[in-house]
């Protein structure tokens, strides 16, 4: 009976030892899992990496259960710090954890990044197609506001106006948005190229006072009054803009020319059209037509 008793003891000791190591194993790895989230937290990319790598190993030669939050979690990061890093194995490990680890709380933000590789790299059509799976509401921090405009961006990139002018428009109507400007530029872009004219006015008017953007939109915000047959609104509003140092001035001295012409003052009319075919790049046949009827009207008063 001691026998027994003494083996009984033996093995519950041993069981208990085997237990303790892999326990203490075990919290070992997650110490050197918790201190690489904390650096993907703070944006260390590269520090994390190879800490989150050294973790996967150890997680897989100790045969643990895969099934465990923490290391799928383990592998997203890794996938990000590798995108972040601008490692080639970003796309495929991310697209691995996309496919593996369906219905993890992290599956969305592999969406969010696989789109933002395929923006990143120019590839709208694909960006869309993966921004197609994002659930908006669960993305975090800057990834919102980055998603917004990227998904915005890209349909307007792949001519999906409709649909890029509701994204910027949305984008427009959040005053602290980083990309608020962007947001009124873009719609104001689309809605020009859809033929909105007025509402393309709308979005490029608040833009007159913005740095990145108030010396283009007077271009636009002059062609739109050229298109509506607003000449004197033409002269008025886009002679002076000349003087500020504005983009296109030789286009809008094409749309003033074309003004002068439509109100029947030829002396100024011949003055614009002529400094625009010296300094056009192509000129029409239509614009050499009314710049020498300009020229034969006034020398026929």
């Amino acid at each position: 009976m001691r026998k027994i008793f003494l083996i009984i003891l033996i093995t519950y000791n041993v069981s208990q030892l085997t237990f303790a190591q892999t326990t203490f194993k075990q919290i070992d790895i997650l110490k050197s899992y918790k201190e690489a989230e904390e650096l993907v937290n703070l944006g260390k990319y590269a520090i994390a990496q190879p800490f989150l790598t050294d973790f996967i190993q150890k997680y897989d030669n100790k045969t643990l259960d895969k099934s465990n939050l923490i290391y799928a979690d383990a592998i997203y990061y890794k996938a990000v710090c590798e995108k972040e890093t601008g490692s080639p194995e970003a796309e495929r490990d991310l697209i691995f954890f996309a496919e593996n680890f369906k219905g993890h709380p992290k599956t969305n933000g592999a969406y969010f990044h696989l789109g933002d590789l395929a923006y990143i790299a120019n590839n709208y059509k694909d960006a869309l197609e993966w921004f197609d799976k994002v659930d908006e509401d669960a993305l975090t921090g800057k990834d919102v506001t980055e998603f917004q405009f990227k998904r915005a961006f890209a349909n307007f990139a792949l001519k999906k106006f409709q649909q890029a002018r509701m994204y910027f428009n949305q984008i427009a109507s959040k005053k602290n948005h980083p990309y608020n400007e962007e947001g009124y530029y873009y719609s104001g872009l689309s809605s020009y190229y859809l033929k909105d004219y007025n509402g393309a006015y709308k979005s490029f008017q608040p833009l007159e006072t913005s740095k990145k953007y108030g010396k283009i939109v007077p271009y636009y915000l002059t062609s739109i009054k050229f298109i509506n047959k607003d000449y004197k609104g033409v002269i008025a509003y886009a002679v002076p803009k000349l003087k500020e140092g504005v983009s296109y001035i030789n286009e809008m001295k094409h749309l003033i020319g074309n003004s002068y012409y439509e109100l029947k003052d030829y002396d100024n009319a011949l003055s614009y059209l002529e400094d625009y075919v010296q300094n056009a790049s192509k000129v029409t046949p239509e614009d050499y037509y009314t710049w020498l009827c300009a020229s034969t009207k006034r020398t026929m008063r």
